[in-house]
């Protein structure tokens, strides 16, 4: 999708959450600012496993951040993510209600439950290493 954007001459970033939460803490005040400002430029954002940021108070505010400022932008987002559907729309957590019902808003749920193809690498790896090992 976002190679096809591309080719049609749109803006595309693709980030990792866990980069944007700590690319964010090591910045303050412009930087910040300037930072969250490249992430809603772009025509299509994608964020990239959601879940894997540090799950603390100062982490789920820079998701809510994120998320909330680019929905604001009215600009799509895809956000990638290993959390079921089901635990997001019933999440306990205040903060992680108010991420996901914005995420939902606007996100349409797309379940991917093929194998993973990193433990289909993993295994051949494997097989490559014993017969190199002997």
């Amino acid at each position: 999708m976002a190679n096809a954007l591309i080719d049609r001459l749109e803006s595309v970033l693709f980030v990792g959450m866990s980069d944007v939460v700590n690319r964010m803490q090591g910045n303050f005040g412009s930087d910040r600012d300037h930072y969250m400002k490249s992430l809603m430029r772009p025509d299509l954002l994608i964020l990239d496993d959601l879940g894997a940021e540090r799950n603390t108070s100062f982490g789920k505010e820079r998701v809510f951040d994120v998320v909330d400022k680019r929905l604001l932008t009215g600009k799509p987002m895809i956000v990638t993510t290993n959390i079921p559907l089901s635990v997001m729309k019933q999440a306990v957590d205040l903060d992680d209600r108010r991420i996901y019902d914005r995420i939902l808003e606007v996100c349409v749920p797309i379940m991917f439950d093929g194998d993973s193809f990193r433990k289909s690498t993993a295994a051949d790896n494997l097989k490559t290493a014993a017969r190199l090992l002997g």
